[in-house]
């Protein structure tokens, strides 16, 4: 075990050292004896939120610090054990565990998901021959998602797992609707809002059509004349979606203002903090949550956890710190339909998060065949850490979308004949 040098000499004011038995949930910690590389968690510095991190800890550490201000009230030494509710915690933190992949709902989620498709690529080519859109087809459709959110979300976030590179625009916007529906029905956002959020997520990126082919595919860095053109994407969506009649003022606010950043390094306005909509925030977070782990003409796809933390690093500059936050826990340290290497050996696809075990999540094991991985046996691995004597399983890597070929769309089927 590879642990840190000196802790005493790097702990900070409002931060206290205690041995690792001593961890409980609702303690923010710092710092590890253990390098963070060697840990399973996405971020340096977290809340601890479950018993499976508080036993993880107490199982391959000597010591943590915490930081006392960060910490739960009741988790502080001295504290009376109360219920502290935290306002930048989520209003449904545990959606993706709460409701199972189930055939039922991938059936369901996999016809949404074909219709949004659809009027993607319905919307791409209208907008390129210049043509009206009729908003309102695109209403119909997103609503519908909206209604049955809550109890297909899992599948939904399974879906865009789906990537291909001849698809991406397309892909790309079907993706970061569903997750911007996601994350605003997540934090407690009004069925009407949700909806707003996912139609915005669809339209979003619609401008990049009037942007010149040769530096929307360019491969190589962009030069600043090329980068200042490819800026005007949101404008040019906003300036010919807001003819059309059934536009809502605020998706279009969300459409024209995806780029901005709380720091007011943005564009196209250089708008700071709360001069920016909230809906707009959601879709520029997730617009790059989705392209951060989407092969690129520009570079290879990132894991969810390094889309993660280059999120995280970036809350209070380039996104909405509160917003990164509550986008990291709704969509948890692994997501459904993420690709996983486990401590086995085996490779897998996460199919469940476990309610206050997120460490342990239910998967698939993927056999290899001559032709390819195919779905095998369901691992509980919250199950399996509890059984007396037993090494627990755990994921040692998380692989990104598309790794070793994989498709995900073949285990959607496998999934609906199970």
């Amino acid at each position: 075990m590879t642990h840190d040098q000196n802790p005493d000499s790097e702990i900070w004011e409002n931060q206290q050292k205690i041995d690792s038995q001593q961890i409980r949930i609702g303690h923010y910690v710092a710092r590890l004896s253990l390098h963070w590389e060697k840990t399973p968690f996405l971020l340096q510095g977290f809340l601890i939120a479950d018993e499976s991190e508080v036993n993880w800890i107490r199982r391959h550490c000597d010591w943590a610090v915490i930081d006392l201000q960060k910490s739960r009230a009741n988790a502080r030494p001295g504290a009376t054990p109360r219920q502290v509710t935290s306002p930048n915690l989520l209003a449904k933190p545990a959606v993706l565990s709460r409701s199972p992949l189930t055939a039922a709902s991938m059936r369901t989620s996999l016809t949404n998901y074909l219709n949004l498709s659809a009027e993607a690529e319905r919307l791409i080519q209208h907008f390129d021959r210049l043509e009206s859109i009729n908003v309102r087809k695109t209403i119909h459709v997103v609503k519908d998602i909206a209604l049955t959110l809550t109890a297909n979300l899992p599948a939904l976030v399974w879906l865009t797992r789906i990537k291909h590179e001849d698809r991406y625009t397309a892909e790309h916007c079907i993706n970061v609707s569903l997750l911007a529906m996601g994350l605003a029905n997540a934090l407690g956002r009004s069925p009407k809002e949700v909806a707003q959020v996912g139609i915005a997520g669809l339209l979003h990126d619609l401008g990049k059509i009037d942007i010149d082919a040769s530096i929307l595919n360019k491969t190589g860095r962009l030069t600043p004349e090329e980068y200042e053109h490819m800026k005007q994407h949101s404008q040019f969506g906003y300036d010919r979606l807001r003819q059309e009649p059934d536009m809502s003022p605020r998706i279009l606010e969300a459409i024209l203002g995806h780029h901005e950043r709380p720091d007011g390094h943005g564009y196209p306005r250089g708008l700071v903090g709360d001069q920016i909509d909230e809906m707009a925030s959601i879709v520029g977070l997730v617009d790059a949550y989705d392209a951060i782990t989407s092969n690129r003409v520009y570079q290879q796809a990132r894991s969810h956890h390094e889309a993660m933390s280059i999120l995280w690093r970036m809350r209070g500059t380039q996104f909405d710190k509160t917003l990164v936050e509550a986008f990291i826990q709704f969509m948890g340290w692994v997501t459904p339909g993420t690709l996983v290497s486990l401590s086995t050996g085996d490779l897998a696809v996460v199919v469940q998060a476990v309610e206050g075990q997120r460490l342990y999540p239910k998967v698939r094991i993927l056999m290899p065949t001559s032709e390819g991985y195919h779905l095998g046996a369901t691992w509980d691995l919250s199950t399996m850490a509890q059984i007396e004597g037993q090494e627990p399983v755990t994921i040692r890597d998380v692989k990104p979308d598309g790794y070793l070929g994989i498709r995900l769309e073949d285990y959607a089927a496998s999934l609906l004949q199970s």
